[in-house]
């Protein structure tokens, strides 16, 4: 019975995390070399990073698990190649999600995603 309860709780928190990204699109900067003003748009299993001018900066899968998610590179402007996974935990409070990095072998992604607050659009912005 325990196991059961035990399960349930956690299937429970797992579809709360993924519900909390799937179909949301957040508002901050990335950081690293070319620092700038972006979006993540979190579609049901990919995640597109938007620059001001609406240009799809990066495009990458991604998979959450509790209070993290790992990407992967599908294609855009970073140097990280299409096999490298990178691991970060996130948490959101009040409209607010922070980023930070786990394990990223790509040092473009990382400097860009870590330490990173990003806030909730309330209204979805006109993307291409």
């Amino acid at each position: 019975m325990k196991k059961i309860i035990f399960i349930l709780i956690a299937t429970i928190a797992l579809q709360t995390s993924f519900a909390q990204l799937k179909n949301t699109r957040w508002e901050g900067a990335i950081k690293g070399d070319n620092p700038q003003n972006g979006v993540l748009d979190f579609k049901k299993d990919t995640l597109i990073l938007y620059d001001v001018n609406n240009e799809i900066v990066e495009t990458m899968t991604y998979k959450i698990s509790a209070n993290s998610f790992t990407l992967k590179k599908l294609n855009g402007k970073s140097d990280c190649d299409n096999t490298t996974p990178g691991k970060y935990t996130f948490e959101i409070k009040g409209g607010k999600m922070l980023i930070k990095n786990m394990i990223d072998l790509c040092d473009d992604r990382s400097s860009a995603l870590d330490t990173t607050t990003w806030t909730k659009l309330k209204k979805s912005p006109k993307i291409k």
